[in-house]
């Protein structure tokens, strides 16, 4: 059940995201979807939470859940199809905000939450520790960056979402 637990935000937002491609996203079928999904992801990362404690990525995902359910219940039909053309494109940025902004406005490092699991806390506190971790965000930020971006290729080169 832990094993479980550990992967359930990630099953949760692929779910999502495949019955949303599989019905491209009709807006009838992805407003309970999104509401449910976001309540299933809470209850998860609650749960997850309570047990090891919830990663950048793990509350990257609940707010891509979070927007997912605000666009499709509280904005246009213009807006829900540039969302829908983007979706990839969507939890990147969210997955890059989340790792860059406290990285950049505190000096928290997103990776240390998964190195300290294997890290012997003497070692939390080194400039070695810090340097590597600080370094390992900002290569996940410029992924997460550059996957974000990438998702504009389409656009960029035949003028309309894909």
């Amino acid at each position: 059940m832990t094993r479980l637990l550990k992967i359930a935000p990630a099953i949760i937002l692929s779910a999502y995201i495949t019955t949303g491609n599989l019905w491209a996203f009709r807006p009838a079928l992805m407003r309970p979807l999104s509401l449910a999904g976001l309540l299933l992801m809470g209850a998860a990362l609650w749960g997850k939470g309570r047990r090891e404690g919830s990663s950048a990525i793990d509350k990257g995902f609940l707010i891509y859940m979070g927007c997912s359910a605000f666009i499709f219940w509280a904005l246009s039909d213009q807006w829900i199809g540039i969302a829908m053309h983007f979706t990839a494109g969507l939890l990147y940025a969210i997955l890059f905000i989340v790792v860059a902004l406290p990285a950049a406005a505190t000096g928290t490092y997103f990776t240390e939450f998964f190195a300290k699991k294997r890290t012997p806390e003497i070692f939390w506190d080194t400039p070695l520790f810090k340097a590597i971790n600080r370094n390992m965000t900002w290569v996940w930020a410029a992924i997460f960056a550059l996957s974000a971006g990438l998702t504009l290729v389409p656009v960029l080169v035949i003028g309309k979402p894909g």
